[in-house]
């Protein structure tokens, strides 16, 4: 197991699911990515360039893509609450493939 395994599979069973169905989904949509921690979260870069990062936390989990992506999807996010550069999703279910794919597009051209 990886470090990135063991950060994701420290919460309870359904929640390290979403977030590990989320990572799943994200090494899909990014084949060429690596993965590593950083700032204590699983993140995805492309050429060393920050992607996304994903995180689970007490009461949802989280997307990091930066405020510039969240701008970029606009109506997308209708559903979702945000902070600033953060995109919570529920804690025991992944984000739908068509809302990830729209989110790997935006990041990818910021």
């Amino acid at each position: 197991m990886t470090e990135i395994d063991d950060a994701l599979n420290g919460f309870d069973p359904a929640q390290s699911r979403a977030l590990l169905e989320v990572r799943r989904r994200l090494q899909h949509l990014l084949p060429s990515a690596t993965e590593d921690m950083s700032w204590g979260m699983p993140t995805f870069r492309i050429e060393g360039i920050l992607v996304v990062s994903l995180m689970g936390f007490t009461h949802h989990n989280s997307l990091f893509p930066g405020a510039e992506v969240q701008e970029r999807l606009g109506p997308l996010l209708e559903g979702y609450d945000t902070t600033k550069g953060t995109i919570h999703f529920e804690k025991e279910k992944a984000p739908p493939v068509s809302f990830l794919r729209a989110l790997v597009r935006a990041c990818i051209d910021t």
